[in-house]
């Protein structure tokens, strides 16, 4: 199965997939988008989910999103850091880690010693910049795609939920190809993009005017016993 981040208008048949939340406030809908973001280590995602819950929280600060952080179990971490172009209202500016728990703590630590003056100074933290290093590969492929990008508005805002599904590889490829039909109005070309280093099987990609035009391939094996008949790899 091919795991995906979708965004949701918020609705009764959306509410409904969870047993016990109701997104009725905006506090709500923006902590349900971190915790999607968090769990997926989507940086993109866990900036606009972000804006969503200051928006949603006017009277708070970095120092309080931590705590949130925090009490919620959550991978990403938050650190302060003297910015390159000092600022008038500010000491600090804020680093976001979204990485595995250990490893985002770790970071922390690193930066400030302990985390008590860190979380300290996050009082004290103006704008906002990302960070994100290098990740442990992630089995299951996440798509994040061109319209979900554009949607991102929506979640800074509150006004969509980000749900995480699981779909057919079969499937996952065929909605891309029909996305690259719509977006490029003519159906793109099928290539050997390279070969599995696993049993040589040939990885495919679409290309158009000789552009490969999606950061996933497949791998379609009609004869194996061991492996996948089908396969998505994010080959950009």
């Amino acid at each position: 199965m091919v795991k995906q981040i979708e965004l949701h208008a918020l609705s009764e048949e959306v509410a409904n997939l969870s047993n016990d939340a109701h997104y009725n406030t905006c506090n709500d809908i923006s902590c349900i988008n971190l915790k999607v973001a968090d769990q997926n280590l989507n940086l993109g995602l866990f900036l606009a989910a972000t804006i969503g819950w200051f928006r949603a929280n006017p009277e708070c600060n970095f120092q309080d999103l931590e705590l949130h952080l925090r009490e919620n179990d959550f991978n990403t971490y938050l650190y302060p850091r003297i910015p390159i172009v000092p600022h008038d209202n500010y000491i600090y500016e804020c680093i976001f880690c979204c990485q595995p728990q250990k490893e985002a703590y770790a970071q922390v630590i690193k930066e400030w010693g302990t985390y008590k003056k860190s979380f300290e100074g996050l009082k004290r933290t103006g704008s906002s910049i990302l960070t994100n290093s290098k990740i442990p590969e992630i089995k299951e492929s996440i798509m994040f795609t061109d319209y979900v990008i554009k949607d991102l508005d929506d979640i800074s805002y509150n006004r969509k939920i980000a749900v995480v599904t699981n779909t057919e590889p079969k499937i996952f490829i065929a909605n891309i190809k029909d996305k690259l039909i719509e977006k490029y109005n003519q159906e793109p070309e099928k290539i050997i993009y390279g070969n599995s280093e696993v049993d040589g099987a040939p990885i495919y990609a679409f290309l158009i005017n000789n552009k490969v035009v999606s950061e996933y391939g497949y791998i379609q094996r009609p004869f194996s016993r061991d492996l996948p008949e089908f396969e998505v790899l994010k080959i950009m």
